[in-house]
């Protein structure tokens, strides 16, 4: 356990010491490589660092960089987790951590327990690292909850994102709209609603309301004596054209092989 100030600092891991490191950024951004995907980091971050796994990082050239660590030593490797797995808290009962921690106020109160440690080590010697270890797997219990609390946070606003918009399409789909006006009326950007809404569903937004209009055109078309270009206008498709190649897209045949198959009208 330490405090370490450098310039131009630069580290690179990879070791057979099963151990991690808890680490809080003072000042100077970096950034850490590992398996060929980079990570900006920033001050006030605090990083799990497992020592066994091929993880460079490099500060802001010409940037004093500071920060204080506390290493454990372990029975077994780590599991690394990627902050952008969202899943990760679904898929274990045991402890999960995230690569990065971004700047918070609970990093803060990590902050002064790990000077805490460090404090306790540096004057306690042999003694203190017993308190330490207990202290530092605290902190790691306090990640865990952390980590666990946003990625629920993160998946109740994907959820109730992903609601609003496909209740928003079913009130609109008889009429013409945008993206744009769809993500006016949530007060979000397009691309951020298009992002969250693929992240929670597998498929963009434009592709969910064509995969619905196809729908309620087969609908109509089971069920009422309508023409196919009836159907397509009861979803604002005013091509026909247009209709057509969507149609054939979303089910593989033709609408004319989809009458003859239902004995609807064709046209």
């Amino acid at each position: 356990a330490h405090h370490f100030q450098a310039e131009n600092y630069q580290a690179s891991y990879m070791t057979k010491i099963i151990s991690i490191e808890l680490v809080y950024i003072k000042s100077g951004s970096f950034t850490a490589e590992l398996y060929g995907k980079n990570y900006d980091i920033c001050p006030g971050s605090i990083l799990v660092l497992p020592r066994t796994l091929p993880l460079t990082l490099t500060a802001e050239k010409g940037v004093v960089h500071t920060h204080c660590t506390v290493q454990l030593l372990l029975n077994t490797p780590p599991v690394f987790i990627d902050n952008a797995d969202k899943e990760a808290y679904e898929l274990t009962d045991g402890i999960v951590l995230p690569f990065i921690t971004p700047p918070c106020p609970e990093n803060e109160s990590i902050k002064k327990e790990l000077y805490a440690i460090i404090s306790s080590i540096g004057t306690l010697g042999e003694d203190g690292k017993l308190s330490a270890a207990l202290s530092a797997m605290g902190i790691l219990a306090k990640l865990n909850r952390m980590y666990r609390q946003a990625a629920y946070r993160a998946a109740g606003k994907a959820s109730l994102l992903e609601y609003k918009i496909k209740s928003y399409v079913s009130a609109n789909i008889h009429k013409p709209f945008t993206i744009a006006e769809l993500a006016q009326v949530l007060g979000k950007t397009p691309n951020y609603l298009n992002s969250v809404f693929k992240q929670a569903t597998g498929i963009g937004i434009r592709q969910y309301i064509n995969r619905e209009k196809v729908h309620i055109i087969s609908t109509i078309l089971e069920s009422e004596n309508l023409t196919f270009r009836q159907a397509c206008e009861s979803v604002a498709i005013y091509d026909v054209s247009y209709g057509y190649r969507l149609f054939k897209k979303q089910t593989g045949i033709t609408p004319a092989a989809f009458a003859e198959g239902k004995h609807l009208k064709p046209n």
